[in-house]
């Protein structure tokens, strides 16, 4: 299967930096999910939780605001922490 590259950076610094299998994003719009081969986007993002899947299985980051690009496999998300 093939996996996402998710990168999760704050202000302080890199938070998380891992393969995912999926996401779940607290966009403004609503909730989404991102899997492989997921459309080109960018989205803000609003006080929430980043839920993703790793080989350890889910994990979870609370935020506060943000930004998330999606392409080519890869989730870049700039944040706010809770």
């Amino acid at each position: 299967m093939t996996q996402l590259h998710l990168h999760i950076l704050s202000p302080d610094g890199v938070l998380v930096d891992e393969r995912v299998s999926q996401a779940n994003l607290p966009g403004e719009m609503g909730p989404f999910e991102v899997l492989a081969g997921h459309a080109a986007l960018i989205s803000p993002l609003v006080g929430g939780e980043v839920c993703y899947v790793t080989e350890s299985g889910p994990q979870t980051l609370a935020i506060r605001s943000g930004f998330a690009e999606i392409r080519n496999n890869e989730i870049l998300l700039a944040v706010e922490p809770a």
